[in-house]
């Protein structure tokens, strides 16, 4: 089962749209936490092994900083950059982000190590979408760029699988398998 963003679209835009936030840190956590929901489910392209969802906590707070950093500068003047702390925050996560090591990928049949996070996505990418997301005014544009964005990065992260291979003397490590993409 991939990852599901419309409960993230609908959730985000009905916030969005009821302006209830009473701090940057309110709309920071509500991201966040539809985010990591959103992710239950996701699975790797090459064997549809899951992933475990990562904590909302950091990425909670790298979108306060960055709600806090657009917040202090003046109107029409937010830049791509305000929003790193956010991007940044999210690749942390993927950097350790767990998934399980089965099933395996063939041609192997079980594994060593599993999956190892080699490429948690590309940062700059990630940064420039929550920036075209959180620069609409319109709340349903704003969480379908935000979930939009958020699909693109899954789509580059990447590694290597370490498994075994079947031998007529027995299972032996197989050469690395580079895989890329979750969904």
């Amino acid at each position: 089962m991939p990852a599901n963003f419309q409960p993230f679209i609908s959730g985000l835009s009905n916030y969005l749209k009821s302006n209830s936030s009473s701090s940057p840190s309110d709309t920071a956590n509500i991201v966040a936490t539809l985010y990591v929901g959103s992710l239950t489910g996701t699975q790797t392209v090459i064997s549809a092994a899951s992933i475990v969802p990562p904590p909302p906590t950091l990425i909670a707070n790298g979108f306060d900083i960055s709600f806090k950093s657009a917040g202090v500068v003046r109107e029409g003047k937010i830049s791509p950059s305000t929003f790193a702390p956010a991007a940044n925050a999210i690749i942390a996560e993927f950097t350790k982000l767990q998934i399980a090591p089965m099933p395996p990928v063939l041609p192997t049949i079980g594994p060593v190590l599993g999956y190892t996070i080699t490429n948690p996505g590309i940062s700059a990418d990630l940064m420039m979408d929550i920036y075209n997301a959180f620069t609409s005014t319109d709340p349903n544009r704003c969480a379908q760029l935000l979930a939009s964005g958020f699909i693109k990065h899954l789509s580059t992260v990447g590694g290597i699988y370490s498994g075994l291979i079947a031998t007529p003397t027995g299972p032996i490590p197989a050469p690395p398998i580079p895989w890329s993409g979750l969904q």
